[in-house]
């Protein structure tokens, strides 16, 4: 039997698509996955690497991110806390320097907003991660200077 689709067949397979692609991405780990590839002495390839994405020029913010899942071409990111080590205008605490967080604060970044996808582009010397319209790199475990005043 061959049924012709009408436009509500087809709105009914593009939200199903659609509901595909939006997936919880961070339900493809566990939390004591998380614990295990933070741990210094876990060493797998780029698995557990923290790289960073710095925007702005006058006004610069960092995000940094843990590599959770890894293949030839595509990452899986998830968001880090931050840690200030030096502000540079106190009282106002706009402007300083910056370090990722890695302890169980980061099981509160576990969630579908946290957790996204980056395309990997592998060059001679290095690796950059490209999702969220952002270039994330590896850290080089500095902190990071930041400057929210615009």
């Amino acid at each position: 039997l061959i049924k012709l689709a009408d436009s509500n067949d087809v709105s009914e397979w593009c939200k199903k698509s659609r509901n595909l692609i939006q997936r919880d991405k961070s339900l493809l780990f566990s939390i004591d996955y998380l614990r295990e590839i933070i741990k210094p002495e876990f060493t797998d390839g780029i698995v557990g690497k923290i790289v960073v994405a710095s925007i702005g020029y006058n006004n610069v913010r960092n995000e940094f991110c843990l590599v959770v899942m890894d293949t030839a071409h595509v990452s899986l990111l998830m968001v880090l806390p931050v840690e200030v080590t030096q502000y540079l205008d106190a009282p106002y605490s706009t402007k300083g320097y910056e370090i990722p967080l890695l302890d169980d604060r980061i099981i509160n970044f576990h969630s579908k907003e946290f957790v996204f996808r980056a395309r990997k582009i592998s060059g001679h010397d290095a690796v950059t991660f490209l999702g969220k319209k952002q270039a994330y790199f590896i850290w080089d475990g500095k902190p990071l200077y930041f400057d929210y005043n615009d």
